[in-house]
């Protein structure tokens, strides 16, 4: 890399981390990866200058791999083992919903088959919006659709569900069901095992990358870390190494951003609307089908099948009564499942 790409790849990180803090002030969801992004954007838009390298993606791709990795621990083994059924059933309805989301809006929208998929996806931001590199969809879309996906899960269905549960019996006061998370791992690391889980979350996410695995990087990490967690309790990962891959991903979605896609973000109302339709069946026919199927509290099942992420669900369910661990639980099953699953579809699909 010559050193005047170095330095527009230095100044693009540095746009993507103050769009981020801004972002952050502000209360934006997942404010590191979308405020990168729209800071980028702008900056690519007026200056024509923004530039990320290509070795960004499957880095980012590993950490973001590694994240859910680390948080598949013992406790989260030990609190499935209770709610196996139930975590099954709405997995396989998630992802059927899902996939015929995913073909009403190839069908009834201008989007691409890849876009259209990962914008319904029931996976995590970060995630959906670099398998989008892998699969040739569009990523300021799919990131946009999905940014207003976590906007809704989080400003809107939470009321959705107190007004199901009031009309249905099924309110509560907080405290009335356990309400502690798994509380991951406790065992003491030293430095050297810091740097090994590093070293197999970057063996496992450089070898997906290599082998040419559909989303191997992001798979083959989360996997790789996932199993040394679960067998040593000793996988960590620092919040500023975690954000710092939010920001890189933000930032290389940014630079690619043109005047002619800025002006496409207008179509994308139609497709919000088949998401929001998409998760509003996901959560109250669904989980309320589960809830009653499995003999399962109507909160907690409503919130583990909320279209947000994990801490703010498992957060809100502590407020509202529900069981916090099995939210957590549900939220990090659904994750590791649409990693593992998805990639395969789009597989099979192109």
């Amino acid at each position: 890399m010559s050193d005047a790409l170095l330095l527009r790849a230095l100044a693009t990180f540095a746009v993507g981390g103050v769009g981020a803090f801004v972002a952050k002030k502000i209360r934006m969801p997942a404010p590191f990866m979308t405020g990168s992004m729209f800071g980028v954007m702008l900056f690519s838009l007026f200056t024509q200058s923004a530039y990320m390298p290509s070795f960004v993606r499957p880095i980012a791709q590993t950490i973001a791999g590694g994240a859910i990795g680390v948080s598949i621990h013992r406790d989260t083994l030990t609190g499935l083992k209770t709610i196996t059924r139930p975590v099954c059933v709405y997995i396989a309805l998630m992802m059927s919903i899902a996939l015929v989301a995913s073909a009403v809006m190839y069908w009834l929208t201008p989007l691409t088959l890849p876009t259209s998929v990962l914008s319904c996806a029931p996976g995590g931001i970060t995630d959906m919006t670099l398998l989008s590199y892998d699969f040739g969809g569009n990523p300021v879309q799919v990131t946009i659709l999905h940014v207003m996906r976590l906007i809704t899960g989080i400003g809107i269905f939470p009321i959705f569900t107190q007004a199901y549960l009031r009309r249905h019996g099924g309110a509560k006061n907080p405290g009335e069901l356990p309400t502690s998370l798994p509380h991951g791992p406790t065992t003491p690391v030293s430095h050297f095992d810091i740097l090994t889980n590093v070293a197999i979350m970057f063996a496992g996410g450089l070898t997906g990358y290599y082998l040419r695995v559909p989303a191997g990087a992001i798979t083959f990490s989360m996997v790789s870390v996932a199993i040394y967690q679960v067998r040593t309790d000793k996988a960590r990962m620092s919040l500023k190494v975690r954000r710092g891959a939010q920001i890189l991903a933000g930032s290389l979605i940014g630079s690619t951003m043109t005047v002619s896609e800025l002006i496409g973000l207008r179509a994308l109302l139609f497709p919000f609307l088949i998401i929001f339709l998409e998760f509003f069946i996901i959560n109250y026919v669904v989980g309320p089908f589960v809830a009653k199927r499995y003999n399962q509290d109507m909160t907690t099942i409503l919130l583990a099948c909320s279209p947000a992420g994990v801490t703010d669900m498992a957060l809100m369910a502590g407020e509202m009564g529900g069981d916090q661990a099995k939210v957590a639980v549900f939220h990090i099953i659904r994750l590791a499942s649409v990693l593992l699953i998805f990639p395969m579809v789009m597989h099979v699909l192109s």
